[in-house]
């Protein structure tokens, strides 16, 4: 399989819901972080799979880019839905969490009790937890 080459027909891009096609610009952005693995690898598969989509460039199916990269088809899809309908910058770096994974770690007096810390006069004498 050369990847290189378009390995479709353009007319096939008609029945596509998200059709991506890049600006000059946005095409040098991926390109750039394809060259220098700029970014995460999150963002690098991002970059691969919308200039493998640019219905301007090599307009490639999205079961050829999932092959090619190794992703599943509806991650293909969902990028290109993200770029069309919500911009490049997006489908580019992605979504940011709004709340972290995990819930902060409760410090002071209550972690004490929590892990069976003694205090003596100010004095650390034991403890039944190793560490927090």
């Amino acid at each position: 399989m050369n990847r290189g080459e378009p390995l479709l027909n353009k007319e096939v891009l008609v029945n596509k819901k998200y059709i991506v096609r890049l600006t000059d610009a946005e095409r040098r952005v991926c390109d750039e972080v394809v060259k220098k693995l700029k970014g995460t690898s999150q963002k690098v598969r991002r970059a691969q799979i919308l200039l493998k989509a640019d219905a301007d460039g090599l307009g490639w199916t999205d079961e050829t880019i999932c092959q090619a990269y190794g992703c599943r088809v509806q991650t293909v899809e969902n990028v290109r839905k993200r770029f069309v309908l919500d911009g490049f910058e997006l489908a580019l770096d992605g979504v940011k969490r709004q709340t972290p994974p995990t819930q902060n770690r409760v410090l002071g007096d209550s972690s004490r009790r929590r892990c069976g810390v003694r205090r003596t006069h100010g004095k650390r004498v034991g403890s039944l937890c190793k560490a927090l």
